[in-house]
């Protein structure tokens, strides 16, 4: 028993020594103002702030067209990890125009970019002491104004090591470089406004419609009593993930498949919800209780939800909602979850079986352009519910 103690000890040490695993930093190449090989090169950018050679910033001047963006990676680490992808983040003045492309550099720190080739990044494997030359291919308004400056310190690149995956940020040079552009906007003739050669009004790229992000379909609240407490539990159907897009980068596994042990039906179709739960009016007058739920569709199928976990490789797990805790949340904080459903494909989706500790009713979905209804009251719960694991807890606003 000792012996099987230690060698689960010892499994544990390594488990968490292999999720904190995250060797992958900017390359040896000082400047990001390099070309890609076989991707257009952006003009007149060049390094600034760069006196006494400490720090170094790269300019980008308005441009015209797709362009390409430089970055080098090197692995510091003692063990191969797999580049999974790479990404300029949410908040950008630069859009990908196509997929990042890459070059392997020569072993020993060497600075020589290979020839052009054409390589899509996806899945690889960058050995110690290896570095990797990045191409992010993109476009941006053509003309800035003089209101002020836009600073681009970090991109993202995803990286698997075991079965951890981790999303890095780096920085655009060796010396925490970041990229520089005047605020995008405005028009050419416009007061302060300056835009790439040879930019006119009839040549202005189109504006994208902004993309308004995930809307509520369709709802319910589910009023729940326990002694002198009072609890709100918001489920709001939506257009898209949204609670979960908060804990990472990317999706969680539940929302990209189906719920591990259960076989797939022929067609199906991904509902995703919101749960939110709090006091009443969203935790502004009082204390919700602590309870567990059981949220299923209509016939019966699984809810699943991702849930933060600190000691994770990736920070995420995906949970099905069967007994599910949902800690005490005091006046001005609530809980927040991102949750989905898959239903069969031809299949009304009209309501859900709630069970909140052990009083299961059937709620409706109300769309949510109409006027919903009296909130529904679970039974009055008297039964304790036994703790779980720390739950994730938003100021509400």
């Amino acid at each position: 028993m000792l012996a099987a103690g230690l060698a689960c000890a010892a499994g544990v040490i390594v488990a968490v020594v292999a999720s904190r695993y995250r060797p992958v930093g900017y390359g040896s190449l000082s400047s990001g103002s390099e070309a890609f090989p076989g991707l257009p090169a952006g003009r007149g950018i060049h390094p600034v702030n760069n006196l006494g050679g400490f720090h170094e910033d790269i300019y980008i001047p308005p441009q015209r067209g797709t362009f390409s963006l430089f970055a080098d990676i090197a692995n510091t680490g003692t063990h191969p990890v797999t580049i999974v992808s790479a990404s300029l983040g949410q908040i950008s003045p630069f859009f990908l125009s196509a997929l990042v492309r890459y070059s392997m550099a020569g072993m020993g720190g060497s600075d020589q970019i290979p020839p052009p080739v054409s390589r899509v990044l996806h899945d690889v494997v960058l050995r110690p002491g290896q570095q990797m030359f990045l191409g992010f291919p993109v476009h941006m308004w053509p003309c800035t104004t003089s209101q002020g400056w836009e600073g681009i310190s970090s991109f993202y690149v995803r990286v698997r090591y075991l079965v951890f995956t981790h999303t890095v940020a780096v920085p655009w040079g060796m010396r925490g470089d970041s990229l520089l552009v005047r605020s995008p906007g405005g028009r050419p003739g416009q007061k302060g406004v300056v835009c790439a050669p040879g930019t006119t009004r009839a040549n202005l790229p189109k504006v994208p419609a902004e993309n308004p992000g995930p809307q509520p379909v369709a709802g319910t609240i589910i009023r729940i009593y326990k002694g002198h407490d009072v609890g709100e539990l918001r489920l709001m159907q939506m257009t898209g993930p949204d609670a979960a897009t908060n804990l990472g980068n990317s999706l969680p596994a539940c929302f990209l498949q189906y719920p591990p042990g259960l076989a797939r039906p022929p067609a199906d179709r991904v509902v995703n919800f919101d749960l939110n739960w709090a006091d009443t009016n969203l935790g502004q007058r009082g204390t919700a209780p602590a309870i567990r739920v059981t949220i299923t569709g209509p016939d019966g199928e699984p809810m699943v939800a991702a849930v933060p976990q600190a000691t994770a490789g990736n920070g995420i797990a995906c949970r099905t909602v069967r007994s599910f805790p949902l800690g005490q949340q005091t006046t001005g904080w609530q809980l927040v979850y991102g949750l989905t459903l898959r239903v069969p494909q031809l299949a009304a989706l009209n309501h859900l079986l709630v069970t909140a500790d052990g009083h299961t009713i059937t709620v409706p979905l109300t769309p949510a352009c109409g006027t919903p209804p009296p909130a529904r009251s679970a039974s009055q719960a008297t039964n304790s519910a036994a703790p779980g694991p720390p739950e994730p807890r938003t100021p509400s606003t």
